[in-house]
């Protein structure tokens, strides 16, 4: 049984012109002890997904499909259980460590608190002896146990995010752009104890990035993302090296690669913009920006095709390498 079921999951958000549709139609499953990355560019729906798992979306939205978790549907909890699933069950590492922080507690009484309200440790003692090992586990030295985030580097802030994540020991952490504020070298070391945690503990993780070289480090699989919908999922090494979508395509070339001359002198580049959020017309909705498109594409929407190993939502490919 999948940790986290996904099926046909469509969100929409009223508006005074009518209902934006954000998501439409996502199936995704998330195994234990699984890593699957979510890629595409702002705006696509990957935060919104992610959101919808731990029942973290307004509620303004409007939200259908199946959302399962350990095989309960999320959207069918009582309150009570939805705030036990999160944190105890699922955790998330947002992008910006400063606003998961609060400024007026100290570091360590914040890996300590959520301990303490869902249980996990039962007094105060043991919740601190736990907080300083995960402190050490995440490369925060003890000493940084009673200071307060704006103490603290960017790169440690953000260990102390993933320490406040691991406190329940949860089964899924989303990690939602972790490392994109960070600088190179500090993000490959937080990257590294963020994977290293997820496997010690044999934990699952929705990794969230629109940078292809960082899934590439932590995924088993990937979910590309283009308005709302999946377009392309598969194994990390089939979606990367024998990418399928036109879409996917222009993501994995727009990474230079050192020493090439036709990168560095002809970046490669994707023209024209991303649709407005819910406002995606007739057709297939990356055709405006395809140079693959054909008269199809404009009037009808692909469905996701192919094996478990690798699927592509296009009907110039249809699935073919």
């Amino acid at each position: 049984m999948s940790l986290v079921s996904l099926r046909n999951v469509e969100l929409a958000f009223d508006s005074s012109s009518g209902p934006l549709h954000i998501l439409r139609g996502v199936t995704l499953d998330v195994q234990e002890g699984e890593v699957v990355g979510i890629a595409g560019e702002s705006g696509c729906g990957k935060t919104t997904l992610a959101s919808t798992i731990l029942r973290l979306q307004p509620p303004t939205a409007r939200l259908s499909g199946g959302v399962m978790v350990n095989g309960v549907d999320v959207n069918q909890m009582a309150w009570g259980d939805v705030r036990a699933l999160r944190w105890a069950v699922g955790s998330v590492v947002f992008q910006g460590a400063l606003h998961s922080l609060n400024p007026v507690q100290t570091i360590g009484q914040q890996i300590m608190e959520p301990m303490l309200i869902h249980g996990t440790q039962p007094s105060p003692s043991l919740a601190r002896h736990t907080a300083q090992e995960l402190l050490v586990e995440v490369g925060v030295p003890i000493t940084r146990f009673g200071a307060y985030p704006h103490q603290l580097s960017g790169g440690q802030r953000q260990r102390v995010v993933i320490a406040m994540a691991m406190a329940c020991r949860p089964q899924l952490v989303i990690a939602d752009e972790p490392t994109t504020a960070l600088d190179v070298m500090v993000q490959a070391q937080v990257l590294e104890v963020l994977l290293n945690l997820v496997r010690s503990h044999n934990m699952s993780m929705l990794f969230i990035s629109h940078d292809l070289s960082v899934l590439a480090q932590v995924a088993d699989r990937i979910a590309v993302m283009y308005a709302g919908r999946i377009i392309e999922e598969g194994t990390t090494s089939q979606v990367l090296e024998h990418p399928l979508h036109p879409y996917t395509r222009a993501l994995v070339d727009a990474f230079p690669v050192i020493g090439d001359p036709r990168h560095r002198f002809a970046p490669a580049s994707l023209s024209g913009e991303p649709p407005v959020p819910g406002r995606y017309g007739v057709g297939c909705a990356f055709a405006p920006r395809c140079p693959a498109s054909e008269d199809q594409c404009t009037q009808a929407e692909p469905t996701l095709l192919g094996t478990m190993d690798h699927r592509v939502a296009c009907f110039v490919t249809g699935g073919r390498e």
